[in-house]
């Protein structure tokens, strides 16, 4: 055998196990020469791995997967078990050819089985995990087998579909709606696949689940919808995908909460173009009469509440505390908004419920700048709090001496 041909070697070699492979190559100097070839190791890797995710080092990764089978499998006597344990190993990782050698032995019965995974200590199905990691030619051997495409985990009841969702792998989320997927599913907390999607920024696959007819309008359990979610987080085509498909623009959330409102408070200014171009309302308020305009004052977003009041915003709301909008820019020490709020109200001195003036609002604070811009525009300082500090008096109790040599001038 020794004087075979090294291609003769070759096809007999790449059938043999890892280990008698290497074994063998201790044989002689033309054995050791023909299993030193990387197209070798190839060859035995994609035989009995297979998989999207090549290796650089053909050998290295052959050993390596064979020393880990070996020590994650060794001490179970069950062959299903073993066997089941394997499966869902492969469609974690993407081995199809495993996975398919594995089908073929034992179809359904390993098909279906749930096993418990050394990494996250949960319960997981073939068909989750290689939904989860996107091992479409896994997803498709396993749908062959007719299992529960909508099974899902016991501890936050997340289908395939959502996890693919998640991730945002498209064809995995294409291959199981084409199986009859549920595209509305929710998982414990109330979030669909297209919310999930939403969230995470996959386009391709919100605009597949819509046009597989997922509930567009479905919220989760804190009341946010897809609409929601994406514009919370400024996601521009998004928020597009979802007002062309008809999603209702004002659908408000829990506390009263509407997507022009997060967009608002996230500085997302596209997003809040888009929004009111299909028909947000300013003037819708949450549970605490806050209006998108506050919230945009409230965070110092400059650009949003000069664009809101360009289209009729009311510069004069207040929240249900009584804060104007000029007293919660000069509190949290806003001073471009302030600028832009005084040049269209005279409501410099309007108090709050607890006596507190926009002036005393920013020299309890120490924004001196604000203050003084305010004393420009003639701020009342005599104006006490409903303890009966004035603004000077509130600067000296914390000690804010820039503050203190404004007012004191």
């Amino acid at each position: 055998m020794n004087s075979l041909p090294a291609e003769i070697l070759d096809n007999i070699f790449h059938f043999l196990p890892i280990k008698s492979a290497n074994q063998s190559s201790l044989v002689c100097r033309l054995w050791n020469e023909a299993f030193n070839q990387s197209y070798l190791w190839q060859r035995i890797y994609m035989r009995i791995f297979g998989g999207k995710k090549l290796p650089q080092e053909w050998k290295q990764a052959c050993v390596k997967l064979e020393q880990q089978l070996t020590s994650r499998f060794k001490n179970i006597e069950d062959p299903v078990q073993a066997a089941a344990g394997l499966l869902s190993w492969s469609s974690r990782y993407g081995y199809d050819k495993m996975a398919e050698s594995l089908l073929a032995e034992w179809g359904r019965t390993i098909a279906n089985t749930w096993v418990l995974q050394e990494e996250s200590k949960q319960m997981a199905s073939p068909l989750f995990l290689a939904s989860q990691e996107g091992n479409i030619q896994i997803v498709r051997l396993l749908l062959n087998y007719n299992i529960d495409i909508n099974v899902c985990t016991e501890d936050t009841k997340t289908s395939p579909l959502w996890m693919a969702a998640q991730q945002g792998h498209c064809g995995v989320v294409e291959l199981l709606v084409s199986h009859k997927a549920n595209v509305d599913l929710p998982r414990n907390t109330g979030s669909t696949p297209l919310f999930i999607a939403s969230q995470n920024n996959h386009r391709e696959v919100v605009e597949l689940l819509i046009k597989s007819n997922a509930n567009i309008h479905t919220a989760n359990n804190a009341g946010a919808t897809p609409l929601f979610i994406a514009s919370r987080f400024g996601y521009n085509d998004i928020v597009d995908v979802l007002l062309q498909n008809k999603a209702d623009v004002n659908q408000p959330g829990r506390g009263g909460v509407t997507a022009l409102s997060v967009a608002a408070q996230g500085g997302h200014l596209e997003v809040v173009r888009l929004l009111i171009k299909h028909k947000a309302r300013l003037s819708d308020v949450d549970d605490n009469q806050i209006s998108p305009l506050m919230i945009a004052a409230y965070e110092g977003h400059a650009k949003i509440v000069e664009f809101l009041l360009s289209i009729g915003a009311d510069v004069t709301t207040v929240d249900r505390w009584g804060n104007s909008l000029l007293l919660v820019a000069a509190k949290r020490g806003h001073l471009e908004v302030c600028r832009i709020l005084l040049e269209r109200t005279r409501q410099i001195n309007n108090v709050n419920h607890m006596n507190v003036s926009p002036i005393f609002a920013a020299a309890a604070r120490g924004h001196d700048k604000i203050v003084e811009l305010l004393l420009v525009h003639g701020a009342d300082v005599t104006i006490a709090n409903h303890e009966g500090f004035r603004p000077l008096e509130i600067a000296q109790q914390h000690q804010h001496q820039a503050v203190i040599q404004l007012l004191g001038n």
